[in-house]
């Protein structure tokens, strides 16, 4: 599916079931990252031995409406093209927000907080098993700040972050 990339796409997220029965079935770029504190560990084994129901709230509703609107400015400005499948590659699997066509991915976030000066530790974690799975050499990170679910600023704010292999073999 991508010429870069070994990965193998396993489940496509426009069948929801069928996407959740393979993330829970397998270690994910964002099991990975919850996973490196010892109360993240214990949340992730909990979550891959009895499932998890998320209750869906207004919160992560605007942020999958929002998501789209930030991908499609990434692919208008940076070529990096929107993507819903699940992949599989090293071991792991991983859904980058998009995907490029030169070792590149995409990772977008909504938040009710500016753009921060540096990366949260967890997300950037969750970026660099994704570059991992997929092969990629860097991510494009897209962050739209939004208060009372409306964006605060015209435009999400878009950053390079680049594969860091020293934090991936940790």
């Amino acid at each position: 599916m991508i010429g870069w990339s070994s990965a193998e796409p396993i489940a496509d997220g426009d069948d929801l079931p069928t996407w959740l029965t393979a993330r829970r079935t397998r270690l994910t770029s964002t099991d990975i990252a919850k996973a490196m504190t010892p109360a993240g560990r214990a949340l992730v084994i909990q979550e891959k031995l009895f499932g998890v129901e998320r209750p869906d709230n207004p919160v992560f509703a605007y942020g999958r409406s929002r998501e789209a609107a930030i991908a499609e400015q990434a692919e208008k400005r940076y070529g990096i093209h929107p993507n819903r499948f699940l992949f599989q590659g090293n071991g792991y699997a991983a859904t980058p927000d998009g995907i490029g066509d030169d070792h590149e991915l995409g990772e977008y976030k909504t938040s009710v907080n500016p753009a921060p000066q540096t990366f949260p530790r967890i997300y950037r974690d969750q970026v660099f098993m994704a570059q991992y799975v997929m092969g990629a050499s860097r991510t494009l990170i897209g962050w739209e700040w939004h208060i009372n679910n409306v964006p605060a600023e015209l435009e999400p704010k878009f950053w390079w972050l680049e594969r860091d292999d020293t934090r991936i073999a940790e």
